[in-house]
């Protein structure tokens, strides 16, 4: 009976806090598209502070009309840190006290060839579509957050990715099996939701490992992050914001530029643009280039500015090549193959 009336108890004060508006907010307007309901969810789940506050969130919101009509949760184990039995064992306290089914995976990146941290990603996420199959959940919840999306924005910043790199992570992306990835904490700083765990006494770890400064990503969490946000402490909400207008316009840009996309080639027909505003080309020709063709876009935008009426060709990767003659440019399947002939 207790802890019925502590389940009751958090879920209530949980269901009442300003962010349980705010990720209700974001699910019905960034992660479900055209006004649809909110689907069966299945929460992933660390431990960590973040994740912890998207699970007793979801949980809280199962509890209204419009909120998802199931919600189980699952936590992968990566047996990299002897941390993470400990860790695994208070999600599932916690899941119990919720009232959510809660389901646990084994993976292993340490034997798999490769970078280690692209291995463990790519097995969490098999694993996490693996059960959310299973328990007919539609969509995975993860709890990336604005402080992550301004660390995924300034590495592909300094990586030099190109302006559409810097779309950084999605609201919503396919997964395998008709499943979908959604991030309904992606605008909502990191600060705010240790503040919830912290109101809330929900019990959480800290995994050191992400503090590993020979890391890129730890580097900028431990050294550059702390000064950005203590100068200007809105700056990750500002810069999520920004990556959406970025990711909208792009997607917006694609879907005019594929129009003319023909099935051995594609042509894009800039009408002046290029002359009006020569410092977007580069993004223009990212935009329209085949899914398949690797290349320097900049370099292509300063031939394509050139004018220069004698045609040339450009390697696009081993499918393709880009034909540019004065301001007009096609990229054409390659007759054969590179290297087959």
């Amino acid at each position: 009976m207790r802890a019925v009336d502590s389940r009751g108890a958090l879920l209530l004060r949980a269901g009442r806090h300003a962010l349980a508006h705010e990720v209700h907010r974001n699910l019905q307007l960034w992660c479900v598209p055209h006004k649809g309901s909110v689907p069966s969810c299945l929460v992933a789940v660390s431990g960590g502070a973040d994740s912890m506050a998207l699970l007793t969130l979801i949980a809280a919101l199962r509890e209204r009309e419009d909120g998802p009509p199931s919600v189980a949760a699952c936590t992968v184990h990566h047996h990299l840190r002897p941390e993470a039995d400990a860790e695994l064992e208070s999600v599932r306290a916690h899941c119990a006290l919720l009232g959510i089914e809660f389901h646990r995976r084994d993976v292993h990146p340490a034997g798999e060839p490769g970078n280690r941290a692209a291995a463990a990603r790519r097995l969490r996420y098999d694993a996490l579509t693996e059960v959310a199959v299973e328990v007919g959940a539609t969509a995975v919840l993860t709890a990336h957050h604005a402080d992550d999306q301004f660390e995924t924005v300034l590495m592909a910043l300094c990586r030099g990715v190109g302006s559409l790199g810097l779309g950084g992570m999605r609201w919503r992306r396919p997964l395998a099996d008709d499943r979908v990835l959604m991030r309904p904490m992606l605008d909502l700083p990191k600060r705010r939701l240790l503040e919830f765990v912290g109101e809330l006494g929900i019990p959480w770890h800290h995994d050191a490992s992400n503090d590993d400064v020979d890391s890129a990503r730890g580097m900028l969490r431990t050294k550059v992050m702390p000064h950005l946000l203590g100068r200007w402490p809105n700056a990750a909400q500002h810069v999520a914001h920004a990556t959406d207008a970025v990711d909208g316009m792009a997607g917006a840009l694609r879907m005019v530029a594929r129009e003319g996309a023909e099935p051995n080639g594609y042509r894009f027909e800039l009408g002046g643009i290029e002359r009006q505003v020569p410092e977007a080309l580069p993004s223009l020709i990212q935009l329209v280039q085949p899914p398949t063709a690797r290349g320097d876009c900049r370099y292509w935008a300063e031939e394509v500015l050139r004018n220069d009426p004698e045609p040339r060709v450009y390697d696009a990767g081993p499918d393709w090549e880009l034909h540019v003659q004065g301001g007009e440019a096609q990229f054409k399947a390659r007759e054969a193959p590179r290297g087959t002939t």
